[in-house]
Parts: C-alpha cells; sequence; structure tokens
C-alpha cells in the first residue's frame, strides 16, 4: 500500500483503536508507534542491476507497566504522521512499513501493509512480513544457474 492510498484511507476510517496483523501475530494493545521515517532507498543487486524506491518506515514498540493493554488510536497515529510530513516530506508514492520486534524475537522484523479496515470498534492493519530476495533470479536472468557468488549472475 503506497503512502497516499494508506494516509486516505487511514482519514476515511475516522476514529478509533487501532490493532495490528504482523505475519502471524495479533497485536491489539500493549504497542505504541515510536517513530517515522521518510527513507529513499537506492540499490544495486547481484545482477548489477541499480533500484531505488521510497519507503514509509513506522517503528512499532511495546508497551510495559500501566499502559500497556491500552491500543494506540487513529488520531493519535495521525498526528505522528502530520509532524512527520511537515519535517519530512513523505513522498506518495512510498511503501508503507512497519518495524516490529517481538519480545520472542532478537532483532526487528519489517512488515509492509497491504490493506486497511474497520473491525468493531479497532482499525486494522493487515500486513505481510518483507522477506530477503534476489531480484535477478526473480526476473529471469539467472534461470538454470547456480546462484552463488562468482557465479553467473551474481558474480
Amino acid at each position: 500500500m503506497k503512502f497516499a492510498q494508506w494516509l486516505e484511507e487511514l482519514k476515511r476510517l475516522e476514529a478509533g483503536p487501532i490493532e495490528l496483523a504482523l505475519g502471524s501475530s495479533e497485536v491489539m494493545g500493549g504497542f505504541h508507534f515510536t517513530e517515522v521515517q521518510s527513507t529513499e532507498v537506492r540499490s544495486i543487486d547481484c545482477g548489477s542491476q541499480l533500484h531505488r524506491w521510497s519507503e514509509l518506515v513506522i517503528q512499532v514498540v511495546g508497551n510495559s507497566g500501566e499502559n500497556s493493554g491500552r491500543p494506540m488510536s487513529v488520531e493519535q497515529l495521525l498526528k505522528i504522521v502530520g509532524q512527520a510530513q511537515r519535517h519530512l516530506g513523505i513522498d506518495a508514492a512510498a511503501g508503507v512499513i512497519l518495524e516490529w520486534r517481538p519480545e520472542s524475537a532478537s532483532a526487528a522484523q519489517r512488515f509492509r501493509v497491504e490493506s486497511l479496515r474497520r473491525a468493531s470498534e479497532f482499525v486494522h492493519f493487515q500486513t505481510s512480513g518483507l522477506a530477503t530476495q534476489c531480484k535477478p533470479a526473480g526476473g529471469g536472468c539467472c534461470d538454470g544457474v547456480d546462484l552463488q557468488v562468482g557465479v553467473g549472475c551474481c558474480g
């Protein structure tokens, strides 16, 4: 989901608490959005192809203590994102990414926001996990090639 569409949907769904579906985990409270990053990624893959895209990365952390069960609201998130728009500028075509570190994990995981919908009183964020990938292999240039460093397109 691109930033412009995500923001329009978020405003359309109006007020309410937020619940997250991060991969197979449902997070209905006990989290807050702690940081918004507007990033531009420039990369080169193992097939020497250049890539460029932008992302809106929202970091999500778990709460503890007395606020651990209270979900964040759409209004709170819109306020944070509004600040990011004013101070950072956000590309309308940026993909919306949530970064989350479950208590059981040693590192953050990244999830692409796929859709938003109203689910009873909650605004539900549906996501899919982001995996590492070999872009040339997915594009057909390495068909039939053993993808090892120094061999074929990965040299």
